[in-house]
């Protein structure tokens, strides 16, 4: 995390952020979930995770919610389209 501005937003924990760089919700399967408004770092922190994991010899996806929420309405839309179909027969 060379060059992350810690002292902005001041309502960052980095303790938490630097022990989630660490892995360690890896092997119990839990998830882990940055929320906050734009431009604050959730991406670069994200990023930073993900390279981390990939070192550490785990496969990675990387998704951002905006993406995520596309998928999820284009598979809306195939659902929608295959029940008509399937209604239709």
């Amino acid at each position: 995390m060379a060059g992350f501005e810690w002292n902005w937003p001041t309502k960052i924990d980095r303790d938490v952020i630097e022990r989630a760089l660490t892995l360690d919700f890896l092997p119990q399967a839990r998830n882990l979930v940055l929320v906050g408004g734009n431009g604050l770092g959730k991406t670069l922190i994200a990023k930073n995770m993900c390279h981390a994991a990939v070192l550490a010899g785990h496969a990675v996806l990387f998704r951002t919610a905006p993406a995520i929420l596309e998928d999820l309405h284009e598979f809306i839309g195939i659902l929608s389209s295959f029940a008509c179909r399937f209604r239709s027969t």
